[in-house]
């Protein structure tokens, strides 16, 4: 079961939990990497600082761009433990 996740009001919230979830305890300069732009920047956006124009749509590229990724990862890693099982089993086969 997932929890329910509670969207920030403020700016500076939004981009923690979208650092903190993608990337861990040390999120800002990945985060500052996929959004296109400085870990100074960033350190600008939670201090309330710096135009932040359409930093939500980016946040959601950002969410939408490492869902992509875990899905070809996701179908990646299915596939070796496919291969990975089948070869074990021609392996069994093989050594009885």
């Amino acid at each position: 079961m997932t929890a329910e996740i509670q969207i920030p009001s403020r700016m500076r919230d939004r981009l923690k939990l979208v650092g903190t979830t993608l990337y861990g305890p040390r999120w800002k300069r990945p985060l500052a990497v996929a959004l296109g732009t400085s870990e100074q920047q960033v350190h600008r956006w939670l201090g309330g600082q710096g135009p932040q124009g359409d930093l939500d749509a980016r946040l959601v590229g950002v969410l939408d761009q490492a869902e992509i990724n875990a899905a070809g990862l996701r179908r990646k890693l299915s596939r070796f433990v496919t291969t990975q099982t089948a070869r074990q089993r021609r392996r069994m086969e093989r050594d009885r």
